[in-house]
């Protein structure tokens, strides 16, 4: 079943939509395109409406929660607790692994330890540094600056916007309150903000696009097309087969983003190993599209490869451990006379850690990964009603129907028509047309 499915219309946006398998305004990729019907324009302003009107409602009932006002902290007061800062290193490690180039060289022993170097001069290798857990890590103000120079110019400020999405996307929300009772946060400056202008301006807001993206995608198959993910389905008829399914994954496991953060949790849920596609790459296939990606000017064959070829489209896909082989080789070791605590160690020490949740791999709408992606819906869904009540708190006002209009043109655009442009006026309709 579709997640929200009370409250958002989802048989009313997959309604205005039919399986195709070849599809001549997309480059001939199969995948899912609109039908024109004379009500599509209503009906989707009406889906729009009502995925917007949710969010809001979430998003009060999530501020409920928590104390109506904070005082304004110091800029040297520590922001992130104890408790706070051990259960978001692990993810923060990661991140700072990837752009060791750029960042600083980082500890890799998977150890949730806090930093003690307290002065600035100490060496230190942390994830997460004592004093970026300050008050003042969070006050650093984008600004634009010439290509090659961002990190010169904004390290710090970057760091503070990783571990400001860091605990948005782990739900930590009473810390990011308090953060946000400063008049001086800078999480608004970095909204639009963009590495160069090879990239997008959306470093301050990726997380939030892709759990959009993925929500969006999963939902609608689920909701509309289950013929698509059924048992007996042909390969033809195979959900993931389709462009938008491609486009998707493409675009929220890929290697080479601004950052890399946003992709994490959807690379663990799709069982997508970092470098395994790259925005930067070709395809190293016959059957790449003549439509061109917007920034990185490669071919794409979005929809015209079955799901396995397009996996291997970039590089050959790896073995990636679930949590189940996990447990499995620690009950190996445990069966060989090593105490748990021994075997754990060993996987630690071996960097033998779980990399995606699907007992069924790669086949997220299959009926034994049910739990998993009831968990991972609900996931997205909170990203995006944690981000509401964040924008609120700063003053800012996410443009819902904008974000749903682009998402929707991003992952069903095609040639024989296109959305109005989300800067002109809509004449009170999402307007779509021929």
């Amino acid at each position: 079943m579709s997640h929200q499915t009370h409250n958002i219309p989802w048989n009313v946006f997959g309604s205005n939509l039919r399986f195709r398998i070849r599809i001549p305004c997309a480059d001939d990729g199969a995948g899912l395109h609109f039908r024109f019907r004379p009500t599509q324009g209503k009906e989707l302003t009406h889906f729009v409406d009502a995925f917007t009107r949710n969010i809001h409602q979430h998003a009060d009932s999530e501020r409920h929660k928590y104390p109506k006002a904070h005082e304004t902290p110091n800029s040297d007061a520590i922001a992130l607790g104890d408790s706070v800062a051990r259960k978001i290193t692990p993810a923060v490690r990661l991140w700072r692994l990837e752009r060791r180039d750029k960042l600083g060289e980082v500890d890799e022993s998977p150890t949730n330890e806090l930093c003690h170097h307290s002065e600035l001069d100490e060496e230190c290798r942390c994830p997460l540094p004592y004093n970026q857990r300050r008050m003042g890590s969070f006050l650093h103000k984008y600004r634009w600056s010439d290509c090659y120079r961002f990190f010169d110019d904004h390290k710090d400020g970057y760091i503070g916007l990783e571990v400001f999405k860091t605990l948005l996307m782990h739900g930590e929300m009473d810390t990011l309150l308090k953060i946000c009772a400063h008049p001086d946060v800078g999480f608004p400056s970095w909204w639009d903000a963009q590495l160069c202008m090879c990239y997008p301006r959306d470093l301050g807001r990726d997380y939030l696009e892709y759990a959009l993206d993925a929500y969006l995608v999963l939902n609608i198959f689920l909701s509309s097309f289950p013929e698509s993910w059924a048992p007996d389905r042909s390969s033809d008829q195979d959900y993931r087969r389709t462009r938008i399914y491609q486009m998707m994954i493409f675009r929220v496991t890929g290697t080479n983003q601004a950052s890399e953060l946003a992709t994490h949790p959807h690379r663990q849920f799709f069982g997508i190993a970092r470098g395994q596609f790259n925005s930067y790459s070709g395809f190293k296939c016959p059957m790449t599209s003549k439509r061109k990606d917007k920034f990185s000017g490669t071919d794409q064959p979005y929809g015209r490869l079955s799901y396995e070829e397009f996996l291997e489209s970039q590089k050959t896909i790896g073995f990636l451990p679930s949590v189940y082989d996990v447990l499995h080789v620690r009950w190996v070791l445990c069966e060989k006379g090593l105490p748990v605590e021994v075997s754990q160690l060993i996987l630690d020490k071996a960097l033998y850690r779980p990399q995606r949740r699907l007992k069924v791999p790669h086949d997220p709408l299959h009926p034994e990964n049910a739990e998993e992606l009831n968990k991972f819906l609900k996931f997205c869904w909170l990203v995006l009603v944690r981000s509401e009540v964040v924008a609120r708190e700063v003053g800012m006002t996410i443009r819902w129907k904008d974000l749903l209009s682009e998402s929707i043109e991003r992952l069903l655009g095609c040639s024989c028509r296109k959305l109005l442009e989300w800067g002109e006026p809509p004449d009170d309709d999402l307007l779509w047309f021929k």
